[in-house]
């Protein structure tokens, strides 16, 4: 499904690949679940793109549910997410600029074993330091590109946003001794490298656990209020042995073992997208005349777009 609209933050979505047929079905019919990055990417989207995203949320928004432990994320990371972004950034950055680093020297010492002609060596040199400098005009571009007061005034829209959309659509958090027995749980995917925790197992304690504590609260969500429905999650944590498996070094999809787990728990697909997925579902939903709906809808002579009605148990 192509988005008409495709920004650099979403470029990397291609790499999940599905049976365009079964996603539609999934999209259709599942619930959908916001992993706090993709909630934290409202803040962090340059405005066009905030707006996307925040549009796509809201036109699925009866069929949206949110972990306990995802909004707790949000909660801890937005006072400094601004700050937090632009360190992230400056660690790409630097990351990057040492690869570049690196390749130029590589080149150097097969251009010279390869006996090639000093002017082309120069070339494809200055070449690799140019592609280095734009690189980090960008990333020196990026979290800076609003003055200091209209940042603060962005958050605070985005923290209302973020607040308005997700009301009454939190989990509730564990019971104590319910987190206690998911983080044991956590424990021993991390010794048997089992997903999502064999992600994040060179993370330090607790938040090694995080995802495996959003893990247990969608397989709680599913068995009481999922009735088989899929359970999608959106998110663009797209590690390997976490919520996707690795196929040809690609990430592909659900992670087969967490697919198991959660139709076993629950009887439901577990379906993992990226942002752009979702902007596609919603751009298709509102160019797409479904002639069955006739009888829904002004249009309905003519066909109408097909209603995205809520399935989830307080919007019934």
């Amino acid at each position: 499904m192509a988005h008409r609209n495709e920004s650099a933050e979403h470029s990397g979505d291609r790499s999940l690949h599905f049976d365009p047929f079964t996603l539609r079905v999934d999209l259709d019919f599942g619930v959908f679940i916001p992993d706090a990055n993709i909630l934290l990417d409202l803040y962090r989207l340059p405005p066009h793109h905030r707006a996307e995203l925040s549009d796509a949320l809201w036109t699925v928004v009866d069929r949206l549910w949110v972990p306990h432990q995802a909004m707790s994320e949000v909660l801890n990371v937005r006072p400094g997410v601004m700050e937090t972004f632009r360190r992230e950034i400056g660690n790409r950055s630097r990351a990057v600029a040492a690869d570049y680093d690196k390749l130029e020297f590589l080149v150097r010492r097969d251009m010279r074993e390869w006996r090639i002609d000093k002017p082309d060596a120069d070339h494809v040199i200055l070449s690799l330091r140019a592609a280095k400098l734009h690189y980090q005009q960008i990333a020196d571009s990026r979290g800076n590109e609003v003055p200091a007061q209209a940042e603060q005034k962005m958050i605070a829209d985005v923290t209302k946003e973020i607040d308005r959309l997700t009301t009454e659509r939190v989990g509730a958090p564990p019971e104590e001794q319910e987190r206690a027995r998911w983080i044991k749980d956590s424990q021993r995917r991390v010794v048997d490298r089992r997903p999502p925790t064999a992600a994040d197992r060179g993370k330090r304690e607790p938040i090694r656990h995080n995802d495996c504590l959003i893990w247990h609260q969608m397989l709680k969500f599913a068995r009481e209020h999922g009735r088989g429905r899929p359970i999608v999650l959106i998110t663009r944590d797209l590690k390997e042995d976490g919520w996707v498996e690795y196929r040809d070094r690609r990430p592909s999809g659900a992670h087969p073992l967490l697919v198991e787990e959660m139709h076993a728990a629950a009887g439901s697909r577990f379906v993992v997208i990226t942002a752009q997925h979702l902007l596609s579902y919603v751009h298709e939903q509102r160019t797409t005349l479904w002639r069955g709906d006739r009888g829904w809808g002004p249009d309905a002579d003519q066909g109408t777009l097909r209603p995205i009605r809520s399935l989830l148990p307080w919007n019934e």
